[in-house]
């Protein structure tokens, strides 16, 4: 998996040799050290690494031989130790060329692997875990190209989530999870299956004898026996400021991201087309993100994003609809801003607290991002396990937003009982065309001309309200259910389906700890198939119902982070019947049903949870998968607390609380700015994939271009927080993304080339800010209290998604409005990210304590003194 991340990033930074000779620094860096053990009966005060008294019997260099020598003797020998053997606690080197002398890393191959992961490794894998969102949403603008009935496209979309029932069986339970929970035989087997799919050497008769201690320290990861929670948080300050901060742009760039979505499909020109395109800019802003926060950091990209981000979306509102072209183009050039912005600011805020306790709190924030430590130990065959994880995000990320093409608008008119029959068509040739009049009224009836209606048989300066109409077609559910001049039913579809996947992030969250992930993401999977129930409404009240339980139950899959739906362009425009885009849409979620066979449960969680039988087995799976020469005898023998102690570290008696982080002035900053980024973020980006759909030329294609452009958002959000940091990226994605879509809002319809192009720069930019906005908010609150606190962020992220399919009714009235709105939050969360810290390169802080100290520090020796960093690196 290392080599396989590494060579990914290698290819997008081609440009620069010296990325790829640093992204296969680890090969060299952390290859194999010769070792002994250290025998401190023989050794003299420099040991050396050989000696002639060394037993030829000892053959394992993680045993230590028993001495047999009661009374100290000048030297040793061969004779000097008996048959027995004992762990060993201390090694000496043959040198300290790799990484594995220099961190003491002797039969610690997991821990090794680990290492080589590391903290660069974030942004990448919060890319590559975004672009699944993204071909979701591609993969649902091209479905909704071709299935324009809504009923069809909710079956298309939902149903494939049953096959994620396989998952119980091809996923494994994460480590951490296995050992907080306390499930030392499940975290000894998922051990054991580490090492042998690895091919680490290490004996696997090793770890059955390790305890809890020993399985900790085996991959270095901290617990607690007391969950730190909020109240213990808020009494640092420099929690509550990141806090703010984080949570203040991750709103703002939530409600720029999503709105800017939403707000796609009412452009000038076909929905669906600006629906793709704004979809497609998701990908250019990852990329740039990518590039930019590895290269300058997370503040400054992310300050000019946004800032570039409210630029863009002013310019779109301001542009004549006639210069479609035009509009289009700032439209999207926002969008790729914003999800500069959005990548940024998920990995910005990662960084920004402090390492998770897989408390039920962190599973409210990303239920499928705690998933996600699946991938933890970094093995070869796990990539396919990552792959599994994903595959059920694409169709979570589809039916998120099919409800833009199936709420989509339909041409309706006023029905005449005095002209119209029992069936009556939409197209009639006496229909009063030369009358200006919309389509809740209709020009007065005057009476008959002859036998039949004509155009004279209206009044030209009367007109009366409508009370029943005629629909041009039921392909959505405008016709289906009468929901002709109501805009507020239909815009609020989206909002009902948001609102219950904030619920739905909070239960899952909760049952993700207690019955571990594996059984949730499965079940949350599975559950898309119930929007299939849509399809048998009758009324308005009823399919809101649905898609309320839709949601609740099946949102648990998705993590607050980005969305692909391309996907439902293409399908919209083969099925146009709602109903069949329904079924092509739920119903292949029941193959997921196989993932019970498919997917292991996570060693760490069934450690974590008691499961300690469980954790062995899954440990010797893995290890034979990974080729790991790792002894059976040793993994079955290997004690609770050892197991415990390798996949958790040691174990800290803390308890923080809210309390605390309410007194922590930094904290609450924090949580202020990422608060409102991720309702900014969130909301900027859907609403840039709801509204594709309006900009001028194929919706389809809009919708499609628009999903696509999360590709390219995700990896310029890795380069550039990788490169560069956190708040840089994230800080220029949202000025560039809100440039973006205010250019796009003022470009006129008729410079439609200009407007989608400013529309996919938009989506592009938000797609990078939102993947790395998430990293970043995760990274600003200290370990203690960071589930709790990315929870509330998540929170703000839901409320910009929820508010997103509400910017459909500003531009329904001016788009020029609706890009103003994305400018200015994109703007807001680019200013305020100043005040929140780098968190590139930076070790996740534990505790408030921690953070007061080096907060305390920075105060006493200056902003950028070497003094912090190494402070919190020996904490």
């Amino acid at each position: 998996m290392v080599g396989f991340i590494s060579s990914f990033i290698s290819h997008i930074k081609f440009f620069d040799c010296y990325g790829f000779i640093f992204s296969y620094n680890f090969c060299i860096s952390s290859m194999s050290s010769i070792f002994v053990c250290r025998v401190d009966e023989c050794e003299e005060n420099i040991p050396e690494y050989t000696a002639l008294w060394w037993p030829a019997t000892s053959t394992d260099r993680c045993l230590k031989p028993i001495s047999n020598r009661t009374i100290p003797l000048p030297y040793c020998t061969n004779a000097s130790f008996t048959n027995s053997h004992e762990l060993c606690t201390e090694w000496i080197y043959e040198s300290r060329d790799t990484i594995i002398a220099e961190l003491d890393l002797a039969c610690q191959p997991i821990k090794t692997v680990i290492e080589i992961g590391g903290k660069s490794k974030r942004v990448l894998s919060g890319v590559l875990f975004a672009c699944s969102c993204y071909i979701g949403e591609i993969l649902y603008a091209l479905t909704a190209m071709f299935v324009p009935n809504w009923k069809t496209l909710i079956l298309i979309t939902y149903s494939p989530s049953i096959l994620f029932l396989s998952y119980f069986f091809m996923l494994k339970e994460t480590l951490r999870w296995l050992i907080v929970n306390e499930k030392i035989d499940d975290a000894k087997e998922t051990v054991k299956s580490i090492i042998k799919m690895n091919k680490l050497e290490m004996n696997i008769n090793v770890v059955d004898k390790m305890d809890l201690k020993s399985l900790k320290e085996l991959i270095d990861v901290e617990s607690y026996e007391q969950k730190e929670g909020l109240g213990k948080a808020f009494n640092s300050r420099e929690i509550i400021k990141r806090f703010l901060v984080a949570s203040c742009c991750r709103f703002t760039v939530c409600f720029v991201y999503y709105g800017l979505t939403v707000n796609s499909v009412t452009l000038p020109g076909n929905k669906y087309v600006n629906f793709l395109l704004t979809s497609l800019m998701s990908f250019p802003g990852d990329i740039l993100c990518l590039i930019l926060m590895n290269r300058f950091g997370r503040k400054m990209p992310l300050i000019f994003s946004f800032a570039l981000c409210a630029v863009a979306c002013l310019c779109f509102g301001f542009i004549p609809s006639y210069n479609s072209w035009l509009k289009l183009t700032f439209f999207l050039l926002s969008k790729i801003l914003i999800t500069i912005c959005y990548t940024g600011l998920v990995i910005y805020v990662m960084e920004l607290f402090p390492t998770s306790v897989r408390g039920s709190m962190l599973g409210l924030s990303v239920v499928l991002g705690s998933v996600g430590t699946i991938l933890a130990p970094l093995t070869p065959a796990l990539i396919i396990q990552y792959i599994f994880i994903c595959l059920p995000i694409v169709f979570v990320s589809m039916n998120m937003v099919n409800y833009v093409f199936v709420a989509g608008d339909i041409g309706y008119r006023c029905y005449i009982p005095e002209c119209d029959d029992v069936n009556p068509e939409y197209k009639v040739p006496w229909w009063p065309s030369d009358v200006i009049h919309d389509k809740c009224s209709a020009p007065k009836y005057t009476g008959y001309d002859g036998n039949s209606c004509t155009n004279e048989s209206f009044s030209r300066n009367e007109t009366e309200m409508c009370t029943k109409w005629v629909y041009e077609s039921n392909n959505t559910i405008i016709g289906e259910l009468n929901l002709a001049c109501q805009p507020w039913k239909i815009n609020s579809i989206g909002m009902i389906h948001n609102l219950g996947l904030a619920i739905s992030m909070i239960i899952a969250g909760w049952f993700s700890d207690k019955f571990g992930r594996k059984p949730v993401l499965i079940v949350c999977s599975v559950c898309c198939v119930l929007g299939n129930l849509k399809t048998f409404a009758t009324s308005y009240s009823m399919y809101a119902t649905c898609e309320f339980l839709e949601s609740v139950f099946s949102g648990g899959a998705y993590t607050a982070g980005n969305v692909l739906k391309a996907v439902l362009a293409c399908l919209g425009m083969i099925v146009a019947y709602w109903k069949n885009l329904l079924y092509m849409l739920c119903t292949p979620c029941i193959v997921f049903l196989s993932y019970i066979f498919l997917i292991k449960e996570s060693p760490r969680w069934q450690v974590l949870n008691g499961k300690i039988t469980d954790a062995k087995k899954t440990m010797i799976i893995m290890s034979k998968l990974n080729n790991i020469d790792f002894s059976m005898e040793d993994m079955k023998n290997i004690s609770d607390d050892n197991l415990k102690n390798i996949l958790v570290g040691d174990v800290k008696e803390s308890s923080e609380g809210y309390i605390d982080v309410i007194k922590c002035k930094e904290i609450m900053k924090n949580l202020a700015v990422a608060f409102f980024c991720r309702f900014s973020v969130s909301f900027i980006y859907y609403g840039l994939i709801v509204n594709s759909v309006l900009l001028p030329g194929n919706k389809y294609t809009n919708f499609l271009l628009a999903a696509c452009m999360s590709f390219p958002g995700e990896l310029i959000s890795m380069y550039f927080m990788n490169k560069i940091g956190r708040k840089k990226p994230l800080t220029v994605g949202f000025i560039i993304c809100g440039a973006a879509c205010v250019g796009c809002g003022y470009v006129p319809d008729g410079y439609t080339g200009i407007k989608i192009t400013l529309f996919l720069i938009g989506k592009l930019v938000v797609a990078a800010c939102y993947t790395g906005l998430v990293t970043y908010t995760m990274e600003l609150f200290p370990t203690s209290v960071r589930g709790s606190l990315i929870g509330i962020c998540t929170l703000a992220s839901c409320t910009g998604t929820t508010a997103a399919p509400l910017s459909l009714m500003m531009s329904s009235n001016s788009m020029t409005l609706t890009s103003v709105c994305f400018g200015c939050t994109a703007a807001i969360s680019s200013f305020i990210l100043i005040f929140t810290p780098e968190t590139k390169d930076m070790p996740l802080i534990d505790t408030i304590a921690e953070l007061r100290s080096a907060h305390n520090l920075k105060n006493q020796y200056g902003k950028d003194n070497p003094v912090c960093d190494s402070v919190i690196s020996n904490d």
